[in-house]
């Protein structure tokens, strides 16, 4: 943990905010014990997808020049990580699609985002491709959640 007298050196607070991102992107499910489930949201192929995505965007911005490093290698890491937060949420959720719009919403921050990264050359094009495909599988995922939610929410059926 980062104690207060520590947060004066800038580089230490860079090395413990990347040290928790990380610890958070590479979290797995061993220290579970029985009685603690892994989240039903881990099943879903948007979260898988999202993950996916939000590791390929932690790795990339790992390796930009530092000029775009903290700047939008800061915001574009900070909307994958959040984008699967809001999918992880709206999985447990039982009313509305807040948190699916929500998803949606960074989902198309991360795709300015990498199309800026992509323009100012700091992202091959072949990359950016990969990106620009993984990003419109899981629009089309959430899209498709969020109408199948809204239809059953309008028959008085139950939203799972």
């Amino acid at each position: 943990m980062l104690n207060i007298n520590e947060i004066g050196n800038i580089n230490t607070f860079k090395q413990w905010k990347d040290d928790q991102v990380s610890f958070c992107l590479n979290a797995d499910a061993s220290h579970l014990s029985s009685s603690n489930q892994v989240s039903p949201s881990s099943s879903l192929q948007v979260y898988g997808a999202a993950y996916t995505l939000a590791l390929e965007i932690c790795r990339m911005c790992a390796n930009l020049d530092r000029a775009y490093r903290y700047s939008l290698g800061e915001e574009i890491r900070f909307n994958a990580i959040r984008m699967v937060l809001d999918i992880d949420t709206a999985s447990k959720s039982k009313v509305g699609t807040d948190s699916i719009v929500s998803a949606e919403k960074r989902l198309c921050e991360i795709q300015l985002c990498l199309r800026i990264l992509s323009d100012l050359g700091s992202i091959p094009k072949k990359r950016h491709v990969s990106f620009v495909e993984m990003t419109d599988n899981i629009s089309r995922q959430l899209a498709a959640w969020e109408n199948s939610r809204q239809k059953r929410s309008s028959v008085g059926v139950p939203v799972q």
